[in-house]
């Protein structure tokens, strides 16, 4: 301004104590084919909700509840939700892992009701890195374990095991920093994902 002028200005600032949040349940692995499954589960419940899917899935079903997306190539892919109440947004991404199954375990099967996997455990769990890994199925048949982390969805371990319906695999992961690993095991039976902590 001018030597010698002033301005006057009015600002209206407006608050509020609107609460919002973004968060959604979603599996951080899958496999190639297979339904992703994403579960809003944001509080206090959004007015308004979008998810953010990527280009190379294929959308089966979203709502303002949830996403169910299938992938047809491996890699790692971004999901994420913007949530809106009133004014306020809210948003929250994570990253997806997509791999392809192990192609030594046969698919026939998997989708038979009847055979289910007897068992799978995990321990100790926690674990300093050194675990077992027991799983027992309703017959005999092939099975693959693998472990990836959920920091950067690297795959860490793995073993392939044939003709058996108990299984006992020892696992040394010492080296690797502490977290929380995923173990994903495939059979003919069904495929399960456990979680243990590295301390």
């Amino acid at each position: 301004l001018p030597s010698g002028c002033t301005a006057t200005a009015n600002i209206d600032v407006e608050t509020t104590d609107q609460e919002i949040s973004a968060e959604f349940a979603v599996s951080s692995q899958v496999f190639t084919g297979e339904t992703l499954l994403a579960v809003d589960i944001s509080y206090p419940l959004p007015e308004q909700l979008t998810w953010i899917l990527p280009e190379q899935a294929t959308v089966i079903n979203q709502n303002q509840d949830e996403a169910q997306i299938v992938f047809d190539q491996p890699g790692e892919y971004q999901i994420g939700i913007i949530t809106a109440r009133g004014e306020c947004i809210a948003e929250r991404y994570k990253t997806i892992m997509v791999i392809d199954p192990d192609n030594s375990v046969p698919t026939d099967d998997k989708q038979n009701d009847q055979n289910k996997i007897t068992d799978f455990v995990v321990f100790p769990n926690p674990t300093s890195g050194r675990f077992n890994a027991q799983v027992q199925l309703p017959e005999r048949g092939n099975i693959s374990i693998k472990i990836f982390s959920f920091a950067n969805n690297a795959l860490i371990d793995s073993h392939t095991q044939r003709g058996e319906s108990q299984y006992n695999i020892e696992f040394d992961i010492t080296n690797t920093p502490p977290g929380v690993y995923a173990i994903v095991l495939e059979t003919p039976f069904g495929d399960q994902l456990q979680k243990i902590i590295v301390n």
